[in-house]
């Protein structure tokens, strides 16, 4: 009898130990598994012990934060700060919050984003203090900015479609050796890119379409490249300002009001752009100096080809001016020189100039202020030296005796052609068209 009251008692303290070992595990599992609605990693231990994330860290095995659908979360849906492990956010939908994910005080080259799509946030990634990034294949819609920087080094943001954003698209504060990299960019309302107070930025191949205000503007930047960009049908295409050694470059612009702004930049380079199709000018400048203007199309623009005011040491060379209302127009500029252009069927005059010192030889006027294949005016009209106009214009190279090719001159030895206004000469007229182009 007595033992089978301890077989009994055996019995029942291993059923109570079976229920309460699996139980536990429940509870257990229940915790280390519980649902996530919203990350926030202040330590590096945060990755694996508050949320289990796979991987080690390292540049070789990140921590993977993939595939959730966060939203809704007032502040932020992923906040990480003060962390020195490597980890990647990948695949994840972030949405109807004030910010998708914020970035703080990251060590060098930890962090990736990629593949996820926000949605609806003020702003979908904002990164403070952070260095060498990598933003890559993300969607934004609808996001009143979709990323922004401050104090932040060797971000590469790259692949990216961006969608009917309503503020800047990418607002970059104080950063240094930034790369924007083969984005898309469609039907927004507000800025494309803003870059202030920044340096060694390289803004290459991205693609705007569909743009209510300016696609890239660029304050106070230094060492800073924009090539090979794509914009069209847009209000304004590249505005840079207050800059030194600043390269816009083998851009294509195409149905806008203003093409490219380039305003109080010193050591800059305008090359290769296309500007056609403008409401209004297709370059635009403002205070240059030692720059140079080469080898750019300024094409069918409703008002000027090319505006330039102020600014000195400018070199102007190998641009063509086609059906504008004025091809190129310069007012108040120091010490230009302006030689192998083409400026060929301008509606009205194919160089306006007043109030400046420039030395213009070897470029080829065609049929510019033509009217019923007739020519009403000269080709250019210079307002120097009349009654509100100083300055000095030499209509040809004091050296070579090289002046200009004007299409309707009958050219013979010792012919002249006159500058409209009356107040200039070209004394040296060329026989035959310039070579304007360059190897």
């Amino acid at each position: 009898m007595e033992s089978k009251k301890v077989n009994k008692k055996v019995l029942t303290v291993l059923i109570i130990s079976i229920v309460l070992s699996v139980t536990g595990t429940s509870i257990f599992l229940g915790i280390w598994f519980r649902p996530i609605n919203i990350i926030e990693i202040y330590e590096d231990n945060d990755f694996f012990w508050k949320y289990h994330f796979p991987g080690k860290g390292t540049e070789d095995d990140p921590y993977i934060i993939d595939g959730y659908h966060l939203s809704g979360n007032k502040y932020h849906n992923i906040y990480i700060n003060s962390v020195t492990k490597h980890f990647i956010i990948q695949n994840c939908v972030l949405e109807n919050s004030d910010n998708g994910i914020v970035l703080f005080n990251l060590a060098d080259n930890i962090a990736k984003i990629i593949n996820n799509t926000f949605r609806n946030c003020s702003w979908a990634i904002e990164a403070h203090s952070c260095s060498s990034c990598f933003i890559s294949n993300n969607f934004f819609e609808n996001n009143y900015v979709s990323i922004e920087t401050t104090g932040c080094n060797g971000f590469k943001i790259q692949g990216n479609t961006f969608s009917n954003n309503i503020e800047q698209v990418i607002d970059l504060f104080n950063d240094n050796n930034v790369i924007l990299l083969n984005n898309t960019i469609t039907n927004i309302s507000g800025i494309g890119f803003l870059i202030t107070y920044s340096q060694l930025v390289l803004i290459e191949g991205n693609t705007f379409t569909d743009c209510e205000d300016t696609c890239i503007i660029t304050h106070y930047i230094t060492s800073t490249t924009i090539v090979n960009n794509s914009i069209t049908n847009c209000n304004s295409g590249i505005e840079a300002s207050n800059g030194n050694n600043v390269v816009i470059l083998g851009n294509n612009l195409s149905i806008h009001n203003n093409g490219i702004a380039f305003n109080r930049i010193t050591d800059g380079l305008l090359e290769r752009n296309y500007c056609s199709n403008g409401s209004y000018y297709g370059i635009r400048a403002f205070d240059l100096a030692y720059s140079i203007i080469r080898n750019n199309v300024l094409q069918s623009n409703n008002s000027t080809g090319m505006y330039i005011a102020g600014g000195g040491e400018l070199e102007i060379k190998n641009n063509a001016y086609y059906n504008n209302s004025i091809g190129l127009e310069i007012t108040s500029s120091n010490k230009l020189t302006i030689s192998h252009n083409i400026f060929e069927h301008n509606l009205e005059y194919g160089m306006y100039i007043s109030a400046v010192n420039a030395t213009i030889w070897s470029n080829n006027f065609i049929e510019n202020n033509y009217k019923n294949n007739t020519a009403i005016h000269a080709q250019a009209k210079d307002m120097i030296n009349n009654t509100y106009y100083k300055g000095y214009s030499l209509w040809y190279n004091n050296i070579t005796k090289q002046g200009n090719y004007w299409s309707e001159l009958a050219w013979f030895a010792g012919v002249e052609y006159i500058i409209d206004h009356g107040n200039r000469t070209d004394y040296y007229p060329l026989e035959a068209r310039v070579d304007t182009k360059t190897d």
